[in-house]
């Protein structure tokens, strides 16, 4: 991020576009007061949105799985229960 930060712009108060957001690196590290994020993966401007208007419940959640252990068999039983709802990406 060293690197890039370099070439962000000084003025928080300009308006950052991002037209891909990915994982969100370069936005997050820079603190901009007005920005329009984007991507073409449609599930993850969804995850963005749910952040975005469900705060408070989504770091509870998030708060709630990095507070357990888990082992191999979980990731696998979480990951078997998430795939029977949906088929190629589709929800049922």
């Amino acid at each position: 991020m060293p690197f890039i930060s370099h070439h962000y712009p000084h003025d928080h108060s300009c308006r950052w576009v991002e037209p891909f957001i990915g994982g969100g690196a370069v936005f997050l590290n820079m603190f901009a007061q007005n920005a329009l994020l984007a991507d073409s993966n449609p599930d993850l401007i969804n995850l963005y949105r749910t952040i975005q208007r469900q705060k408070t419940n989504f770091i509870n959640q998030v708060q709630n799985l990095a507070d357990k252990t888990f082992v191999e068999k979980d990731y696998y039983e979480m990951r078997d229960r998430f795939n029977k709802t949906c088929i190629s990406g589709q929800p049922l």
